[in-house]
């Protein structure tokens, strides 16, 4: 059994004035569409919806109703809030692995998804679940945050597709897959690294870990007030950055969210995977057009 370890971070003020991230605008390419041409007949497509919180969503059918589910390439598992469990009549005691049946993901059944049952803390938001990491391994997604697409599908994606997005001017960073499924790389902050770094889709904003913080010796101010995860109520703040080195490619970030994930990191090493010092969230994917593809291994960029 696999515990579940996610670093979703559920509520937050933003590490800068306004945490509002916009796609660039000097691009109006039909990246989807052409997607779409390549994957059409391997995957189906689900629309990505822009929570309140920054969090990215899909639409799930249940037999109670329509509900949402958040994207949550950092959650080692998938998830069922606590209300839609027992609506759903699924048993297992809190955190504990169990499976749920008759889900589907805009009208193509999910099958039996093994899942964990949990307090999201997102009361209000009709947010009732996550698709973690091992649903979108397992189901060869392509997560496109410029058109706001799932793809996902039961056979492996065209590396045709990651050809196109590099034709089409995008920048290429390698992903390595790890144990958990989760999307890892090694990054650095202004020159400073190596950090171990985890592409996080359940995080609105990109986050370093206060302790690769400390060991950096990077400036630390107090953000706006604390946030919230599924980890529990942590401390925040922000450190002045200029770049961000992902896999090699230099991204111009003036400044860095950082959280105390001791409770996260603590599990993974009790695991024997390496701690995560950098987070790279929702805010900079959708900033710079982001696409992972699972099965190349990919992430793409429009810089």
């Amino acid at each position: 059994m696999r515990a579940f370890l996610s670093i979703l971070v559920v509520g937050c003020s933003g590490p800068t004035e306004s945490s509002e991230t916009t796609p660039s605008s000097s691009v109006d390419t039909g990246t989807t569409l052409a997607l779409d041409d390549w994957l059409a007949d391997t995957h189906h497509r689900a629309t990505l919806h822009r929570e309140a919180t920054g969090h990215v969503a899909v639409d799930i059918g249940t037999p109670q109703g329509p509900t949402r589910f958040i994207v949550d390439s950092g959650a080692s598992v998938s998830v069922l809030a606590e209300d839609l469990a027992a609506q759903l009549g699924v048993s297992g005691a809190p955190g504990t692995l169990t499976s749920v049946t008759g889900l589907d993901l805009e009208g193509e059944p999910l099958g039996t998804l093994p899942v964990v049952v949990l307090d999201l803390g997102l009361p209000g938001t009709g947010v009732t679940g996550i698709l973690g990491a091992p649903f979108l391994a397992q189901n060869h997604a392509v997560i496109d945050f410029g058109e706001e697409v799932l793809h996902h599908g039961s056979e492996a994606a065209s590396d045709d597709a990651g050809a196109w997005l590099l034709e089409q001017g995008f920048d290429e960073v390698t992903l390595t897959v790890d144990l958990i499924d989760f999307l890892t790389l090694e990054g650095e902050v202004d020159g400073a690294g190596p950090l171990h770094t985890v592409v996080d889709t359940g995080a609105p904003t990109s986050v370093m870990a206060l302790s690769a913080a400390e060991d950096l010796g990077l400036e630390l101010e107090p953000a706006k007030g604390k946030a919230a995860t599924v980890g529990g109520v942590v401390e925040s703040f922000v450190t002045p950055t200029e770049t961000l080195a992902l896999g090699g490619l230099q991204v111009a970030v003036p400044q860095v969210l950082v959280l105390d994930l001791s409770n996260i990191n603590g599990q993974l090493q009790a695991a024997g995977l390496p701690r995560i010092d950098l987070l790279v969230g929702g805010d900079l994917l959708l900033e710079h057009e982001g696409v992972l593809h699972y099965d190349a291994e990919r992430m793409f960029l429009r810089l």
